[in-house]
């Protein structure tokens, strides 16, 4: 591998791409975390160009695990190392830590921390998409040169189909149509990439040691939220030009 130069010159003008790319920590399980930074690690080594400039940003807002844009790419991987997945329980999740934790005590619940997942939940779907808008509108300052951004998430842990179910899905909406709206105005395309991959949502099942006996908490539950999860990164990069 090419050793990273220790002088940098700007007579030779800039003809590269730019990347960014988002590590949604906050929309991204912890033991996903490997996962996740294999991933980011491959788009630097095997697409990112001599000529082309990456930055790394996450979506909690901690310094470490970010890089302003660079050519070199040690740089990029260090920051990309230092990413911690940090995603709520869903629902569903958290009725198998109930049921996992109760299942001596048949008809006890916990569901203390259910009203703090869901309000954690949605403060994470704002937030990665607060921060999906304002790098598209910092890049729009950015003319004549290839722009994109690789979104490395599982996707918002919230449900914006329901605004029945759940009052706070139009805020959520909100924010994804003017995540779009900047990218548009910027020429920015989004690509997202889901770093369990392949995957029907039973590792947490498993985990977890299975699901109850009488039915209250199902495969197909985590596997509809695993859609909607898969169908919120369809959307942010079908709509902004990316896949």
């Amino acid at each position: 591998a090419a050793i990273p130069p220790d002088v940098v010159s700007n007579r030779k003008p800039f003809e590269g791409r730019i990347f960014v790319l988002v590590i949604d920590d906050l929309n991204t399980r912890f033991s996903q975390t490997p996962r996740t930074r294999a991933a980011a690690r491959q788009f630097v080594e095997r697409y990112m160009g001599a000529n082309d400039l990456v930055a790394v940003v996450n979506t909690a807002g901690y310094g470490k695990s970010m890089q302003d844009f660079t050519s070199n790419r040690q740089l990029a991987l260090k920051a990309i190392d230092r990413a911690l997945g940090a995603k709520a329980d869903s629902s569903t999740q958290a009725a198998l830590q109930d049921y996992a934790m109760n299942r001596d005590t048949p008809g006890a619940t916990s569901n203390l921390n259910a009203a703090f997942n869901e309000m954690m939940r949605y403060d994470n779907a704002r937030n990665s998409m607060r921060t999906l808008r304002n790098l598209a509108d910092f890049m729009a300052g950015m003319r004549g040169r290839r722009k994109a951004v690789v979104y490395f998430s599982e996707g918002i842990n919230y449900d914006v189909t329901n605004p029945m179910a759940n009052p706070n899905a139009t805020d959520v909406q909100r924010e994804i149509r003017e995540l779009v709206a900047a990218a548009t105005r910027a020429n920015v395309n989004v690509y997202s990439v889901d770093p369990r991959g392949v995957s029907t949502g039973m590792e947490e099942a498993i985990e977890l040691g299975g699901f109850p006996a009488d039915g209250t908490v199902r495969p197909t539950d985590l596997m509809n939220e695993m859609r909607l999860e898969q169908d919120s990164l369809r959307v942010v990069a079908d709509e902004t030009g990316g896949f």
